[in-house]
């Protein structure tokens, strides 16, 4: 509830997070649902891992990638600290760069 009430108070998700990412003491990697998709956030700080996976141009999140061979994801990348994506239906976009920038 508090980081979804950090995101609210700014007019972007990107500003939220960094509203998070400034206020939150300590580590806090996010994957946030919406009615369009999915957001997935890596800790400032780097501790908790957010790997995302591909498939047949679909992307998924993962906090390991163990959770991907059995559904056939393979490794597409690691977010880096502070790194955000948006995953829907239509592919992944950069909502902040590793550094939360």
């Amino acid at each position: 509830e508090v980081a979804a009430a950090l995101i609210c108070e700014e007019d972007s998700f990107a500003a939220g997070i960094q509203n998070v990412f400034s206020r939150v003491k300590g580590s806090c990697s996010m994957l946030i649902l919406t009615s369009e998709g999915i957001y997935a956030v890596r800790d400032k700080l780097g501790r908790t891992p957010i790997v995302i996976g591909q498939k047949d141009g679909a992307f998924v999140a993962a906090s390991e990638s163990c959770a991907f061979p059995n559904l056939g994801y393979e490794v597409h990348s690691f977010l880096g600290p502070g790194e955000a994506v948006y995953i829907t239906p239509e592919g992944l976009t950069r909502v902040l760069k590793p550094g939360g920038r």
